[in-house]
């Protein structure tokens, strides 16, 4: 094997036209691993699987994912998804033309080539996108020699794209062992040395000339095998292949590669039982060596690349191994640092307080470096949407390597009826990793939930200060008797006495299943998820599990002018045995204001055994509120008396401060707005200026706005310019000395 390396690796050293390995010092830290561990980013917009992702060349502070599926039963998609590590979130660029999945997302030059996948599982694709990140364009390259997916795929010297192997376990797509390559300055393909064996589902990279194929799938199951194949720079088409060491542990397939400073990192996979792993492997070629790191957070597989960013290596969302899939974005920290003071997290305080107590302000440092050191440690508060600062506090702090600690800032009145921003960082000179520097939270002495993506709350008697039970009498109403196509998993079209608004859309018509829920579209889906559920659009659910109605049970519908009420009385789940147990009493009511209100009267049986809530559209952008899932949280499972009310962000409302003051300040939007660019006309009568900002929901500003003029001004917002905002509720507040008028505006796709 040292004889092998020597020849692939030390070959590639001494010849002229090979650059040579680049061979990075170990940690100076005796006993101490040459990373830093896992992160957690923020989440993908909505669950993600067989989606391809790649970086550019230019080691900018962003990457690109493309399509992918969101849930088992779902379509692929053409989306085309921006992390931004500067600001820590996604925004949404310009579609692909095809919807696809399991393929590969390969860069070149600056440009993006999406090649092959699937837009069905099982039929290949040779469609080959090419993605331009600086004008957010598409155009399309020559197709692939034949149609592939699940193949691997690695670029050499910044030029030539190589495809590996491809197929996996179905009986359409045995694995194949043949190997592409494309000349992008070219527009051509040909073929180069096959691989040793057919390998399908296979994790693929090259350093320098030398190609590491690992793990995947072959005639007789999954393997651990890792075959090195040397390109000849005179003839890319020639590669000498060879053997090389096996990845410890199981053999698995679907595993996610890539190379950071010369590194191989293999992460999670597919093993021989089904089971998804999250272990994480690095293969150093100096040291001739496996070594097994810090596993991460979340198991994944089915994700075709990763997000490279100067030393951090990205994991978006992914199969976890059993549904849902993860939105969960994992980053894996490869630098190593001789000075990197960081915030492990925020203890207190966080989430939900009680008004009028006092909290201590706690938050964990740590010492991830490789030397001692003292710095200071700050922590501060602030109303999220005034941005007064309540709270600022500054320590201190000497710890030792790898050493951590809590550091309590002082005590906390938060006061009733607020939210809260808690902000905590470390400052050293010299931190070679301001990465994990600062840490964010939110808190709140409101009651009910805080806002969804779009605005909702919900408040619940199960939060002693805030709602009473109100049961809505349903006798005298209309039973429901023409379910489709059954009374067990059936469905009813149902007309409605006034448009109920809902997440923007204004609803006229709605299908009620048996099994628990509203919707508009038309699957009675007998078995609970959590949402989102991609599966279904505009999901109202009181009680979503298998619920039957052909042996015992009615649902009642009574309309009024301003309101719609729907009651299950009495109905039993399937299978109910015996037949009288497990019965169930609950009502959806729809306002005509756009509240929604879940009464429970009486629940026998097991009442953790369902999902509670609300989506709009299929719950992208956070359009759902979660009240609970199959007894989580547990303080959420429903019980007899219950009344929770879900409330929309009042669209179109503006604060009229009295007439004498009203009519120094004028404020003329659009109420929805479905355009990229809003124009915004406002006419003030005072002697100063008036200020535009715009909030969010949770009263995080978006952008401010100058004016100009002499009382009356016209603006052109670009939402271009903002990182496409995402759908949702949005406030524009105007401000001078004397007045000041806000404004709903909703933002649809």
């Amino acid at each position: 094997m040292e004889l092998l390396l020597f020849l692939v690796f030390g070959l590639a050293a001494s010849c002229p036209d090979r650059p040579p390995l680049k061979v990075y010092p170990k940690s100076p830290v005796a006993g101490q691993p040459d990373y830093n561990g896992w992160l957690e980013k923020a989440d993908l917009p909505y669950p993600l699987a067989h989606q391809m992702a790649a970086s550019l060349q230019d080691s900018a502070d962003r990457y690109f994912v493309f399509g992918g599926q969101r849930s088992v039963h779902g379509t692929m998609q053409q989306n085309c998804l921006k992390y931004s590590a500067l600001t820590n979130s996604w925004s949404l660029c310009t579609p692909m033309r095809f919807p696809r999945g399991i393929g590969r997302a390969i860069a070149v030059k600056n440009l993006i080539y999406v090649l092959g996948g699937c837009e069905t599982f099982g039929t290949g694709l040779p469609k080959v996108e090419v993605y331009d990140p600086f004008a957010d364009t598409w155009s399309v390259a020559p197709n692939m020699p034949e149609s592939l997916y699940d193949f691997g795929a690695a670029t050499w010297r910044d030029s030539i794209i190589y495809l590996f192997g491809g197929g996996n376990w179905s009986p359409g797509s045995p694995p194949t062992g043949r190997v592409w390559l494309f000349d992008p300055a070219n527009s051509s393909w040909d073929s180069a040395t096959p691989l040793p064996v057919p390998i399908g589902a296979l994790c693929s990279e090259i350093i320098g000339d030398t190609i590491i194929v690992a793990t995947g799938w072959t005639e007789s199951g999954p393997t651990n095998a890792v075959w090195c194949g040397l390109i000849e720079p005179s003839d890319p088409k020639e590669i000498i292949w060879e053997r090389f060491d096996t990845l410890p542990g199981m053999p698995r397939c679907r595993t996610v590669s890539s190379v950071v400073n010369n590194r191989i990192y293999l992460v999670g996979g597919i093993l021989e039982q089904g089971v998804v792993s999250n272990e994480t492997w690095m293969f150093d070629p100096q040291a001739i060596s496996w070594q097994m790191l810090p596993p991460k957070p979340h198991p994944i597989s089915d994700v075709y690349g990763t997000g490279i960013i100067h030393d951090k290596l990205y994991f978006p969302g992914g199969f976890p191994g059993t549904a849902p899939y993860l939105k969960a974005h994992d980053a894996l920290n490869t630098g190593q640092y001789a000075h990197d003071i960081g915030v492990n997290h925020i203890s207190s305080p966080k989430g939900r307080l009680v008004p009028d107590r006092i909290y201590p302000v706690i938050v964990w440092v740590q010492n991830f470096g490789g030397s001692a050191e003292t710095f200071t440690a700050s922590s501060e508060i602030v109303d999220s949407l005034s941005h007064e600062l309540l709270f600022e506090s500054n320590k201190i702090v000497a710890l030792d390597t790898g050493e951590s600690r809590t550091v309590d800032f002082g005590q906390f009145d938060p006061g009733p009826g607020r939210i809260f921003k808690v902000m905590s960082a470390v400052h050293l000179a010299g931190d070679e990793n301001p990465d994990n520097d600062t840490a964010r939270c939110r808190c709140r002495t409101t009651s009910g939930s805080e806002p969804d993506g779009y605005g909702y709350i919900y408040r619940s008697t199960q939060e002693p200060d805030t709602i009473i039970f109100q049961w809505f009498d349903p006798t005298g109403g209309d039973t429901i008797d023409d379910w489709e196509p059954n009374p067990d998993d059936g469905i009813s079209e149902r007309d409605l006495s006034f448009p109920f608004p809902f997440y923007g859309d204004s609803i006229e018509e709605i299908y009620i299943c048996t099994n628990g829920f509203l919707e508009t579209s038309e699957l009675s889906c007998p078995v609970n998820r959590n949402l989102p559920f991609y599966d279904m659009t505009d999901i109202i659910a009181p009680f979503w599990d298998d619920l039957t109605l052909r042996e015992s049970g009615t649902v009642i519908e009574k309309q009024d002018t301003d309101k719609v009420a729907w009651t299950w009385i009495e109905v039993p789940r399937y299978p109910s045995c015996p037949k009288n147990a497990e019965k169930m009493t609950f009502q959806i009511i729809l306002h005509a204001d756009g509240r929604i209100q879940f009464n429970y009267l009486s629940l026998d049986g097991n009442q953790a055994s369902s999902t509670i809530g609300i989506q709009g559209r299929d719950g992208t952008w956070r359009w759902f509120l979660e009240y609970a899932c199959n007894g989580e949280p547990a303080n959420h499972i429903p019980a007899d008396s219950l009344t929770i009310v879900f409330a929309p962000p009042v669209t179109g409302i503006r604060e009229q401060p009295s007439c004498r003051l009203a009519s120094l300040l004028s404020l003329e939007c659009p109420t929805i707005c479905t355009q990229t660019r809003i124009s915004i006309r406002i006419i003030w009568h005072t002697p100063d200026i008036p200020k535009v900002n715009v909030f969010d929901v949770c009263g995080r500003l978006i952008t401010a706005m100058n004016l100009k003029g002499n009382g009356n001004c016209t603006i052109d917002w670009n939402l271009d310019n903002h990182a496409r905002l995402a759908p949702g509720a949005y406030f524009l507040r105007v401000t001078t000395s004397q007045a000041n008028l806000t404004k709903k505006l909703v933002i649809t796709d």
